[in-house]
């Protein structure tokens, strides 16, 4: 059960910090954040906010748009530019940024893997950093072993990899 108004968060006004101004400039820029939980049951509702408060960008975070989802992107670009990044595997997450001015954008690819890094030795990555984790989270001895007794050996695979592979390009 969610609750109707939202949760009041204490902040510390010492803690925040102002930029110093460098200049005094007669652009302004309108923004917004929003942790939306979920853009694809409020896409209508991020546009009319958008359009309501004039904003010039607005990013949003845990979009929850699926790779396959096309509908909502294309709901919340009609009216402006609209990127996103959707989180590569698991539930949840993704970042989108909208953008109403008239700025220019550049769509960044995201980079692809190295070519010498094979889906077993991803998995064995995958395998590594769950073990780091589990002794980072325990601090147990036994998780520590685990740990090091993956490392040496996925070393010495992603060297044999690399090897391999720039032999072959050469």
């Amino acid at each position: 059960h969610r609750h109707s108004h939202p949760r009041s968060r204490g902040h510390i006004s010492s803690n925040l910090i102002y930029p110093p101004l460098l200049s005094q400039s007669q652009t302004v820029v309108v923004g917004g954040l929003w942790n939306c939980q979920s853009a694809v049951r409020k896409a209508d509702f991020i546009s009319a906010l958008a359009s309501h408060y004039s904003f010039d960008f607005l990013a949003l975070t845990e979009t929850w748009i699926s790779p396959q989802n096309t509908a909502t992107p294309a709901a919340l670009s009609s009216a402006y530019t609209f990127s996103h990044s959707p989180r590569e595997s698991g539930r949840g997450g993704g970042t989108a940024m909208g953008l109403l001015c008239p700025l220019s954008t550049i769509r960044m690819k995201n980079s692809s893997p190295a070519p010498w890094l094979s889906d077993v030795l991803q998995n064995n990555r995958r395998e590594l950093r769950s073990a780091e984790r589990k002794w980072k989270k325990s601090q147990l001895d036994t998780a520590l072993i685990s740990y090091f007794t993956l490392l040496p050996k996925f070393s010495l695979d992603v060297t044999s990899a690399k090897t391999s592979f720039y032999k072959e390009q050469l």
